[in-house]
């Protein structure tokens, strides 16, 4: 086995659609998808979202009216903002890294407790 191609292909894939990268993760979201992130850059600092992934794994379990409700906590504490379906951070390159992580991250917790409140 070809371990960097592993590692590149399994582990880590990205897509390039214009300017916006999507680069899917080894984190596997509640429902089952990787989390999933957009990297846009603006300028000389660059945009990093989650696509909205946890709002439509919040909705598909039918808890979009509590959803903001449950993740904002969450998103604040991690000093992430957030619109009507995404959340995201404008960072430097300097921290695109620690962004990319912390935004999948996130996302994934966000998911899990909303996916929670349908356990309880």
């Amino acid at each position: 086995m070809n371990l960097e191609y592993f590692l590149q292909k399994v582990l880590l894939t990205w897509e390039s659609f214009g300017d916006e990268y999507v680069v899917r993760l080894p984190l596997i979201m509640p429902g089952g998808s990787n989390a999933t992130v957009r990297i846009i850059p603006k300028g000389n600092r660059y945009y990093v979202g989650d696509l909205g992934l946890a709002f439509q794994e919040a909705d598909s379990m039918g808890y979009k009216a509590s959803f903001w409700r449950t993740a904002d906590a969450l998103v604040q504490k991690a000093r992430l903002e957030r619109n009507q379906t995404e959340l995201g951070i404008l960072v430097s390159s300097e921290d695109l890294y620690n962004a990319v992580c912390e935004v999948a991250l996130v996302s994934w917790k966000v998911a899990n407790a909303v996916g929670s409140l349908q356990e309880g």
